[in-house]
């Protein structure tokens, strides 16, 4: 399976960012680890060589030029990344819309980058219509993406009501389930067969070492853990948990 630890602003010296990422490199494990340190660290803990894929948090709309703060995918190439997390609920709480969504996944890909595209409800409600709201996400994010490039998307499923939460109110085993057969069947249907077959579905949301075990249903191919990646001590607990 696939873990991308999203490290978000948890870890505030590079020197720590450094420490977990070499202590992923060090795990004997069968799953992919690829960790997500902030742009200042990225380049840093890059440099160290520690055996471990690397991830940007985020990255600009714009291919480069006179955008003050802005990070370009090609910057975040260079800077020793393979892949992008794009579309976090956290960045869409701050006005992201499913347009700039958009533009940010061609970028990636046109810089060679593997998209982790976030996408997820706010909430549930009894007729569904949260079904809906995901199915725009994936549609409008990926609409005109070529068949091949298909193979560098992965898809992390983030309801956002379950972000943050115990692990005992993490999604139910069913309901994430037929969540993860849901996003199967919008890729089939919206794309082809192929498509649905070569893109990779994760699940974040309250990712713990008490709950992943319960969490890896049938379909599922990893997980976005946020907080439980942050620390040499919780994830390698998470990673020993799935392993178990």
């Amino acid at each position: 399976m696939i873990i991308v630890g999203n490290f978000k602003s948890y870890l505030s010296n590079k020197d720590d960012a450094e420490a977990v990422v070499k202590a992923a490199g060090k795990l004997t494990t069968k799953h992919k680890i690829i960790l997500a340190p902030s742009f200042v660290h990225l380049g840093y803990v890059a440099a160290k060589k520690a055996g471990v894929a690397l991830a940007a948090q985020d990255l600009s709309i714009f291919e480069g030029g006179a955008h003050t703060g802005e990070v370009s995918a090609d910057v975040i190439s260079n800077s020793g990344a393979s892949h992008v997390i794009v579309g976090h609920s956290e960045r869409r709480a701050d006005g992201e819309t499913n347009s700039i969504v958009a533009t940010k996944v061609c970028q990636a890909l046109s810089a060679k980058l593997k998209v982790v595209l976030c996408v997820g409800e706010e909430s549930r409600d009894a007729h569904a219509t949260y079904l809906s709201f995901i199915t725009e996400q994936i549609v409008s994010a990926l609409k005109g993406i070529k068949e091949a490039d298909f193979k560098n998307i992965v898809i992390a499923y983030e309801p956002i009501w379950a972000i943050g939460k115990g692990s005992n109110e993490a999604i139910s085993t069913d309901d994430l389930e037929e969540t993860v057969l849901f996003i199967k069947k919008v890729l089939r249907e919206n794309f082809t067969e192929k498509v649905m077959k070569a893109v990779k579905i994760l699940y974040g949301g309250s990712v713990n070492a008490e709950n992943v075990k319960s969490l890896m249903v049938p379909g599922l191919d990893g997980f976005l853990p946020g907080r439980a990646s942050s620390s040499k001590e919780t994830l390698k607990a998470l990673v020993e948990a799935m392993d178990a």
